[in-house]
């Protein structure tokens, strides 16, 4: 090979020395910038260890496509919940869609069924359908595995309503328990002083008196009314509480059959859908004006019952505004990197036929989802 023939290897190779130095600083440059960042929403530290989002999540917040946020609920049929998680959570669906595109999803059994609702949670996870999901489990054991699982696949999860203590959970919205119980007793109280009516004997009632938060709602009433009546006397304790269920035919049941056999009771206090239900029990014994009924949670009929005189009052927990709070803590954390604190101790409203009225604007309101 002569001089220049080697002069002109030389160069050639020099050139591809640099294309290929080029290249790989390029190559260096494209991992650095595409590389997950280490901060919310991609990377974040709890208790329990870190969490990494999935890269799937991470892909759909880099092109701004559309977020599937998943709510799974313990009843989709039960009274008074279904109606108002669903529309509550639409609401907060439609409001959070103007940060950040979303898709809603309402899953749930009709009525209570633990390892059927897991099993509509493991299937969405499965394929690839949950981008961020908030679970209200209604304090029943057996969610702490699929709450794990979808953490650890890189999906923010979140409890409403009740919570899941020692799970992955990343933050818990629900009132507090206790204070709703005391609430109840409060008004049972001060109406009882108002309008003159000497409380004897209380009983206590609940769809499922074993759940957690029906023995905390339980034993902030039964405190809080020996607290405010000292002569008051309870024919059951929060262990004993009457089970109702809480299909309202199989409520109204077996309140009609235990007052039938307590004909001195005072008031019965029921820790959760079924006031109403007490209520028409009540008045179809002929015993309006001499028992009465205090209840958790809005209906209708609940507000009728109180406009009537029959049921004393109401604890509102809010529940469409629990749901509504599902969307908006997907899009604070994926869309701004945002954790919203744990909250347990939720505003409660308090009914009575002084507010009745506007307390049924108010439900209708949140009925329609708007």
């Amino acid at each position: 090979m002569n001089q220049r023939s080697r002069v002109g290897v030389a160069a050639i190779a020099a050139i591809a020395a640099i294309v290929v130095a080029v290249a790989a600083l390029a190559g260096s440059a494209t991992s650095s910038t595409t590389a997950t960042p280490k901060k919310m929403p991609y990377v974040a530290k709890f208790p329990w260890g870190t969490f990494k989002l999935s890269s799937r999540i991470a892909t759909k917040l880099s092109k701004h496509q559309p977020l599937n946020v998943v709510l799974s609920m313990e009843g989709t049929g039960i009274a008074i919940l279904g109606p108002l998680y669903k529309a509550g959570f639409a609401r907060g669906i439609a409001l959070s869609s103007k940060t950040y595109p979303l898709k809603g999803k309402l899953i749930g059994p009709v009525s209570t069924d633990p390892p059927a609702q897991v099993a509509q949670i493991e299937t969405l996870l499965n394929s690839n359908q949950i981008d961020c999901l908030s679970i209200e489990a209604g304090s029943v054991s057996g969610y702490t595995n699929i709450i794990n699982k979808a953490v650890g696949m890189g999906i923010p999860t979140f409890t409403v309503g009740t919570d899941i203590a020692g799970s992955k959970r990343f933050t818990a919205y629900l009132p507090n328990h206790i204070t709703e119980g005391k609430a109840a007793a409060d008004i049972v109280a001060t109406w009882a002083q108002q309008n003159n009516v000497a409380i004897g004997q209380v009983a206590m009632a609940g769809g499922d008196p074993t759940r957690d938060w029906a023995q905390a709602r339980f034993t902030g009433f039964m405190n809080e009314l020996k607290a405010k009546i000292p002569a008051v006397e309870f024919l059951n304790d929060p262990k004993g509480a009457l089970t109702t269920g809480f299909d309202p035919a199989q409520a109204y049941a077996a309140v009609k059959a235990f007052i039938a056999g307590h004909p001195k009771l005072s008031l019965v206090f029921h820790a959760d859908i079924s006031g109403e239900q007490v209520a028409k029990a009540i008045g179809d014994a002929g015993l309006d004006g001499k028992m009465y009924a205090m209840g958790i949670n809005v209906s209708p009929a609940d507000l009728a019952a109180i406009e009537a005189g029959t049921l004393v009052g109401t604890v509102d927990q809010d529940l469409a505004g629990q749901a509504q709070h599902v969307a908006d803590a997907c899009v604070k954390y994926l869309a701004k990197g945002k954790l919203v604190k744990s909250d347990s101790n939720l505003k409660l409203g308090v009914i009575t036929k002084a507010n009745a009225a506007q307390a049924l604007t108010r439900l209708n309101r949140d009925l329609s989802g708007k």
